[in-house]
């Protein structure tokens, strides 16, 4: 469910480093008294700040429950060669100001489903993350897939294999090992679903292996922060035939967005 965007200050109250790329940072209200807004699984925050001369507004998923947190948790991948925004969060202590809007939520939580399949890869972890625990806590059937490229990128590792045991399936890519996502997608019983947050070549594998099992794709959710990290070193154009409308999209931006099929928009 989607709620009224409005921002509101806020300070860093805690951080630390998961992996040697991935920091957490805990984002309370300014205000002493004032509460943090409540969240379900998949929902994100909206920050803004300033840093070097510039300002950033940037979206990161919300990670673990409202009831662990008394205020917001989100997990940062540091990019170097990215266009600042991480850097700035990274430049962040404890103390510091900054700008958070009121969660959203475009990437929902279903609990209908006899079982669900959640496959994260590298950042991509942290809206699942929520997902597995409000699954497990619920008694509901629900395995997770995470790639990374090394052991020491697999951020909430520990967190996870303690929630879900054998339920929590890694793969690490230096040592040469691919999720077997068609092995994963046919074990399922029918009905299920799948929640996917990654790299776009992982989105597109993943939903390949979807359609070749004859799986329905209204059961079939992803979201991506764009192209997996990567920048469009030219611009395209986004048809959207049932408006009428065509958007430019220009070079080197990134958009978080999330597909939804059986979403419908009037």
């Amino acid at each position: 469910m989607k709620s009224t965007l409005t921002w509101q200050g806020a300070r860093v109250a805690e951080l630390r480093d998961l992996t040697p790329t991935v920091r957490e940072f805990v984002l309370a209200p300014a205000d002493a008294d004032a509460v943090a807004e409540r969240w379900a699984p998949g929902a994100h925050l909206q920050v803004r700040l300033a840093a070097d001369g510039r300002e950033f507004t940037r979206n990161y998923s919300l990670v673990g429950s409202p009831e662990e947190c008394p205020g917001y948790r989100i997990a940062v991948k540091r990019l170097d060669d990215g266009l600042g925004g991480s850097r700035a969060m990274w430049q962040l202590a404890v103390g510091d100001a900054i700008e958070v809007g009121t969660p959203q939520n475009h990437f929902p939580l279903g609990f209908a489903a006899p079982a669900t399949l959640l496959v994260a890869g590298g950042i991509g972890i942290t809206p699942m993350v929520s997902m597995a625990q409000a699954l497990a806590r619920g008694g509901h059937r629900v395995r997770l897939l995470y790639a990374a490229r090394s052991e020491s990128e697999l951020a909430y590792g520990e967190t996870l294999r303690e929630l879900l045991g054998e339920g929590l399936v890694t793969c690490v890519s230096s040592r040469g090992e691919r999720l077997d996502l068609t092995g994963e997608i046919d074990a399922l019983s029918a009905g299920a679903q799948a929640y996917v947050c990654g790299p776009a070549a992982l989105l597109d594998e993943v939903r390949a292996r979807w359609l070749d099992a004859g799986r329905p794709l209204p059961s079939l959710r992803f979201e991506t922060f764009g192209s997996g990290g990567r920048l469009h070193s030219e611009g395209f154009y986004v048809e959207l035939p049932r408006h009428g409308t065509r958007l430019e999209v220009p070079p080197t931006s990134r958009c978080w967005k999330c597909w939804r099929p059986q979403a419908s928009r009037s």
